[in-house]
């Protein structure tokens, strides 16, 4: 039992398989894509545990939703997995990457696809035509994400939004049923469902069904977002950083666990180039490449070398080039091109190498050796007093077991082990 929890959480940055240099990172909900500097595409993930190359070539960004993803270049553009509610916009889903042949083909009249984003159940591309940037939505609108007032539950081919009450787009991003863009002035426009005020306007709005602003921001200009299930990050031109949605496992940074309807600055960071969201965690990349995590940990995927939650930024003990987060997993691409990952591995997400007794090779100073027979014999020892003790003693116990534990050397074993000492006593006491 101890050898599978552990594989299927890692709570310190710890290198990928990946034997190639690595120039760009994205992740989908329990999936990982890379880019190599050789413009090979590799994924893993979804139980695919070795790092698997896709035949394609030439692809410069790739977006991912948990069951369906996109992958392009200047002339092409391919799509993968489901095509429920017409999310990947093709007749049936494809278990390879396929052409899609809508804004392929568009590219030869001088179409130029800006940006492709992903929901769960819907796609935005954003499409340069004639020095002017369309937006096109398709999937599911059972919660208004497509940001037209319709009666369609779903829309199958690609639907271009009326954009003539609007200033020219330049940025899309998509997630859990709703949708966010940013003008040439900086400025934030949101639809869709403001499930927890992730809109960041009117708080008791069920959903925005058409393009709005976010006129709370006042005259900040926005440069960047993240979108996660059911929060968002910001970065304004001054790289300070704006947080609202869901505020309950901290992944708002503002040191509480409130939701928050409205922007909020997080004071604590500054100089930002780059956010990430996942469903319940967060990153941010400062300039220099310090990076800050906050949110739950519940599956390591702060790389703090727990499992707990956060309320406020905590540096991370690794610098990066650039990062990215699924649902319940973190990646960090550093300068050399190698990708550190940490948090679920239930899918194998975070394509790890692991030895032939399954534990995973984890960069560790060389000052602080392994003891893992020590932690063992320890724990059995606790274990042993735990089926003769009385719940009353259970506390006590756990001091004893913490104390006897803390000149051990942390590692991927012995954070885990204790870990689940805690949670032993914790389940103990509640019986």
């Amino acid at each position: 039992m101890i050898q599978e929890s552990k594989q299927s959480r890692v709570c310190i940055p710890t290198q990928s398989s990946m034997q190639e240099q690595i120039q760009y990172v994205t992740c989908g909900g329990d999936s990982t894509f890379c880019i190599t500097i050789q413009r090979k595409v590799f994924m893993w993930g979804q139980g695919i545990q070795i790092a698997q190359q896709l035949e394609l070539e030439e692809i410069e960004q790739i977006a991912v939703s948990k069951e369906h993803w996109f992958a392009w270049s200047e002339t092409q553009v391919f799509g993968c997995g489901s095509n429920k509610q017409g999310k990947l916009g093709m007749n049936n889903s494809v278990n390879t990457p396929t052409l899609f042949d809508i804004f392929s083909e568009a590219s030869q009249y001088g179409w130029q696809l800006q940006k492709i984003a992903v929901g769960l159940d819907h796609s935005v591309a954003l499409i340069e035509v004639e020095d002017e940037n369309k937006i096109f939505v398709w999937g599911s609108n059972a919660y208004q994400q497509l940001g037209f007032d319709a009666s369609e539950q779903f829309v199958a081919i690609p639907h271009q939004l009326d954009l003539d009450n609007l200033p020219r787009i330049i940025d899309i991003y998509a997630q859990h049923n709703y949708t966010m863009a940013i003008d040439e002035e900086g400025r934030l426009f949101s639809w869709g469902s403001n499930e927890f005020g992730r809109l960041g306007q009117n708080a008791f709005a069920k959903y925005m069904k058409l393009p709005s602003p976010i006129t709370s921001l006042g005259n900040q200009k926005i440069v960047k977002l993240a979108l996660g299930t059911f929060h968002v990050l910001a970065i304004d031109t001054q790289g300070n950083v704006y947080s609202w949605g869901r505020g309950l496992q901290g992944q708002l940074g503002h040191g509480n666990s409130n939701d928050c309807s409205k922007p909020n600055h997080i004071t604590s960071l500054q100089n930002i180039r780059e956010v990430a969201c996942g469903e319940a965690h967060s990153m941010v990349l400062q300039n220099n490449g310090q990076i800050y995590v906050f949110g739950s940990g519940q599956f390591g995927q702060l790389g703090l070398g727990d499992y707990k939650q956060q309320d406020t930024p905590q540096i991370l003990q690794i610098n990066g080039e650039m990062i990215a987060c699924g649902r319940h997993h973190s990646a960090v691409l550093i300068k050399n091109g190698a990708l550190f990952m940490f948090g679920n591995n239930d899918q194998n997400q975070l394509g790890l190498e692991s030895t032939k007794s399954g534990a995973y090779s984890t960069p560790l100073p060389k000052s602080s050796p392994m003891n893992t027979n020590h932690i063992f014999e320890l724990t059995d020892e606790f274990m042993n007093k735990i089926e003769a003790s009385d719940t009353q003693d259970l506390d006590q116990l756990l001091i004893q077991y913490q104390q006897n534990t803390l000149q051990i050397p942390n590692t991927q074993t012995t954070i885990f082990i204790k870990d689940l000492m805690e949670r032993v006593i914790a389940l103990l006491k509640k019986k």
